[in-house]
């Protein structure tokens, strides 16, 4: 097998590499010969839809355009059960007496946050994921979770007999069986995208599946391998025994000074590949504050991710949002209270003479604490059956609504925002926005204790965080000035 690794540093059109390649191997072999895996949903189907659309093809002629977890689903899930899904986790906390929501994490912090049950099934999940001991999972990543080793066993029997009583398998499940009894992919050339946050269990099940290929393409950047606490081998990336390598030689997002700032940082890592690639005609500005106070969020300013290492730290860019009185979101949750927009759109009906249902109608009475008169039942209802007289502007006299909200919503439409507009500021982690972009990226550069030792024992991955935030950046980056005395600012600097 010939094998081709493909690295393609952020902003550098790697996707857009990757479908060309498809197309090409497309005009030389039928669809059913060629595989393209992705961690994402979204990345099979852009696959799908651009062949579809170019050579006229059906989804169901691309049975391996697959997720890893779709493509061992095909082959073994239907021979042992149902999937394993958050109700049954439920259920098996109440068996164990512990508490269990089967909610997911986008980084270790999250992990650690999470309720005990949960943070038990990570633990033996990445055990499962990285081929260790679970022992060792225990006493590495979980030591500092107040989890007894005995505790710890008697959650992974339970769990194991939990699902075999009931037929049922999880997502580790279909990656090991498939090892254990799937066949071959009957593909002549496979694309396997992102493989930098493989685990050692999945790279088992690209070797099981595509072993048998004439050409495979592997794409990634092990400069932003941010996912090794969740058991991604970043080590194996590093280690490939390929034929050739490409990368891609642009960051066509990524203008000069931005550039030329995260190439310094990623440079402090010391195992890595090296990569000869250069930025966009742009010349972007780097910037360090003292404070959130000296940005302009203003809506003239293009789009904002405010990023920390740590969710910890989230309520600082958000006291500076409202105080500016912008709409945002934090973890994709709106600054905005849904309920209260839906009202006052309602109420501003009203007063333009439009009618609203009865639904409409009880919740704004709510709002507007006894001043509404009686409901007649009708089914549309306009403002004089309503009010005795018309009460006013929204933000005047629905006193349901907190005094402070209604200001912050009125400072926003002053502004020239609309109240709908949470997309364009989003406060997030780091681990959060992998793959997104904007037009200004603020970094905080603080992190938490737990990070903090991560730092000393793993200093490469903690860059690689820091240098995925930095890139997001299209037009400028605004380095935050430590706030505390825990911080990688010593590490990012020109």
């Amino acid at each position: 097998m010939k094998r081709k690794l493909i690295l393609g540093g952020p902003g550098s059109g790697k996707t857009t590499r990757l479908l060309s390649i498809v197309d090409r191997e497309l005009t030389r072999l039928p669809p059913y010969q060629v595989a393209f895996v992705s961690f994402t949903n979204k990345a099979v189907d852009e696959a799908v839809d651009r062949a579809t659309l170019k050579f006229d093809l059906q989804r169901n002629e691309m049975p391996f355009f697959r997720t890893l977890h779709s493509l061992c689903l095909r082959q073994i899930a239907m021979r042992f059960g149902k999937i394993l899904n958050r109700a049954h986790l439920r259920e098996l906390g109440k068996i164990l007496g512990i508490e269990m929501t089967g909610r997911t994490a986008n980084d270790e912090e999250e992990v650690s946050s999470m309720k005990k049950g949960d943070r038990m099934l990570f633990l033996f999940d990445h055990a499962r994921s990285t081929k260790t001991e679970m022992r060792e999972s225990w006493e590495t990543v979980g030591c500092d979770w107040d989890i007894g080793w005995f505790e710890m066993m008697r959650f992974a029997d339970t769990f194991v007999q939990y699902k075999k009583d009931r037929r049922l398998i999880d997502f580790t499940d279909m990656l090991e069986t498939f090892i254990v009894m799937g066949e071959p992919a009957p593909v002549k050339v496979s694309v396997i995208d992102e493989a930098q946050d493989l685990t050692p269990l999945q790279w088992d099940v690209v070797d099981t599946a595509f072993g048998d290929c004439d050409r495979q393409y592997i794409a990634g950047d092990d400069d932003q391998a941010i996912y090794e606490w969740a058991g991604a081998d970043v080590k194996k990336f590093l280690h490939l025994d390929e034929d050739q390598r490409e990368v891609l030689p642009v960051s066509y997002r990524l203008p000069k000074k931005i550039f030329d700032f995260s190439v310094n940082v990623v440079r402090k890592i010391e195992n890595r590949y090296r990569k000869d690639w250069t930025s966009s005609n742009e010349e972007g500005t780097v910037q360090r504050i003292s404070d959130a106070s000296e940005l302009d969020l203003g809506v003239d300013s293009g789009t904002w991710l405010l990023l920390t290492r740590n969710v910890c730290f989230f309520p600082y860019y958000k006291d500076e949002c409202t105080w500016q009185e912008m709409p945002f979101s934090i973890q994709k949750v709106s600054s905005i209270d849904q309920g209260d927009l839906k009202v006052i759109r309602c109420y501003e009906n009203l007063r333009k003479g439009r009618p609203v249902n009865p639904e409409e109608a009880t919740s704004i009475g709510e709002v507007f604490e006894g001043k509404m008169k009686s409901l007649p039942k009708k089914k549309e209802y306009h403002l004089d059956d309503l009010f005795d007289r018309d009460p006013g502007l929204w933000h005047e006299s629905m006193t349901g609504i907190p005094a402070t909200k209604r200001a912050y919503y009125l400072g926003i439409l002053r502004g020239g925002d609309k109240l709908m507009d949470d997309r364009r500021i989003r406060i997030d982690t780091i681990h959060g926005v992998k793959g997104g972009e904007a037009d200004n990226v603020v970094l905080m550069t603080d992190v938490t204790r737990g990070t903090e030792e991560n730092m000393e024992k793993n200093l490469d991955s903690e860059i690689r965080v820091f240098y995925v935030g930095m890139t997001r950046a299209k037009k400028n980056l605004y380095l935050l000035e430590p706030q505390t005395n825990r911080h990688i600012g010593n590490f990012i600097t020109y």
